[in-house]
């Protein structure tokens, strides 16, 4: 990730010159067509930039979209394993609140359990008054 975002800042910095042109000639053809001037001229402006630099600009903006997409696809995928880890808490979290329940239920029920008794006799003792009913 942090390699794609610095290989994506290195090569707007190489190409900086060019896409400020790119830019430039851009905005201009903008404020020309809302002017409503001749196409002539707007080709004239777009002739600026030569047919080296317009398929280098393309070439950067076709590696600037597979950078960008790099970029979300890790976060999609990020955000996809948080989700599942949250949704794997909230399952473990809903199975220790059924086995506290559970506890608590057999605890309240009425089955005498005396203190000093380990798990074995009250287990003995629960499947005696299960068997009884």
């Amino acid at each position: 990730m942090s390699n794609l975002m610095q290989r994506h800042q290195f090569e707007r910095e190489r190409h900086r010159k060019l896409i400020d042109k790119r830019d430039k000639v851009e905005a201009i053809i903008h404020s020309l067509r809302e002017q409503n001037v001749d196409e002539e001229q707007i080709k004239e402006v777009e002739d600026i930039l030569s047919p080296i630099e317009k398929e280098q600009i393309q070439k950067l903006d076709a590696a600037f979209r597979k950078y960008k997409i790099s970029i979300l696809l890790f976060i999609v995928n990020f955000l996809f394993f948080f989700f599942v880890r949250i949704d794997l808490a909230q399952l473990q979290l809903t199975e220790t609140i059924l086995l506290l329940e559970m506890y608590l239920s057999i605890s309240n029920s009425a089955i005498p359990v005396q203190k000093k008794t380990g798990g074995k006799a009250v287990a003995e003792k629960l499947l005696e008054t299960i068997s009884q009913r």
